[in-house]
């Protein structure tokens, strides 16, 4: 996957502000950066989880749907995996082939809910995704019927129990037809777009009838690992950081409150 850097100058306008999202959160050339340890931590939850349910890359089926960047199917795609990346955004696909360098790659334009394709997948990846959706077990369950028995899906969503966040949780439109003003406002690409957020209950409570939760818990850094706190570690190696952050989200209470993200793993039966 080639650093943003690389192919910046070569992207029209429009597609500029990906590459700046990438700048700071993936190949920020201060790797001390808390947003980029914060996003890296993210998607590492998501690889690994593949990876740790298929550790032999040939023949795996891999969907990455609301795929943005599509950093984690490039990343799946150079270690082997077949990737089938979705987005409804065609400028999140363009700046995503503009990143690609090698591996099995397909960029599937459109709604993934509306898909009619016969593709069977073993793995299929939801990143803050179901956060933009006004019906978001529809889009879990369509991940369901779409994966290959002993599939995994992975998801992963802003934190609703942590500090500062203003947000109503999931539980509050627990009837889908109190969602039915959150039509209009689905599918939005960025932070101010979020409908709902979910405690990790609610996260865990998507899982569909056929599917057993494998792993769940917090991720994406915490609110006490700041910027101040990097600054403070900064002559110690990255992954000292990195290792507080895993501490962090193993600790009762603390994790609940200060940890940006839930991640939650699912295998079909």
């Amino acid at each position: 996957m080639k650093k943003v850097q690389a192919f910046k100058a070569e992207l029209p306008e429009r597609l500029q502000k990906f590459a700046r999202y990438d700048e700071i959160e993936i190949d920020n050339p201060d790797q001390w950066r808390t947003a980029c340890r914060n996003y890296l931590n993210r998607l590492d939850f998501v690889l690994k989880a593949v990876e740790g349910s298929f550790p032999k890359s040939e023949g795996i089926r891999v969907a990455e749907v609301g795929c943005a960047q599509a950093n984690a199917g490039l990343k799946l795609a150079e270690k082997g995996y077949q990737v089938h990346a979705y987005d409804i955004s065609g400028d999140y696909l363009e700046y995503s082939k503009a990143k690609y360098e090698s591996g099995a790659m397909e960029w599937i334009p459109g709604n993934f809910l509306e898909s009619e394709s016969n593709s069977v997948y073993d793995a299929v990846l939801m990143g803050e995704l179901v956060e933009h959706c006004a019906y978001p077990e529809r889009i879990v369950q369509k991940a369901a019927e779409k994966l290959a028995p002993g599939g995994t899906l992975v998801l992963t969503t802003p934190n609703g129990a942590r500090w500062l966040n203003s947000l109503p949780t999931f539980s509050r439109f627990a009837a889908p037809e109190s969602r039915k003003a959150l039509e209009v406002r689905q599918f939005g690409p960025d932070g101010e777009d979020h409908l709902f957020l979910f405690t990790l209950a609610e996260f865990k409570g998507l899982a569909p009838a056929g599917m057993e939760i494998i792993g769940s818990g917090y991720i994406g850094g915490s609110l006490v690992l700041n910027s101040t706190i990097a600054r403070l570690l900064k002559s110690f190696p990255v992954f000292v950081f990195d290792g507080l952050n895993r501490v962090v989200a193993k600790t009762p209470l603390l994790n609940r409150w200060t940890c940006h993200n839930l991640g939650l793993v699912l295998k079909k039966l």
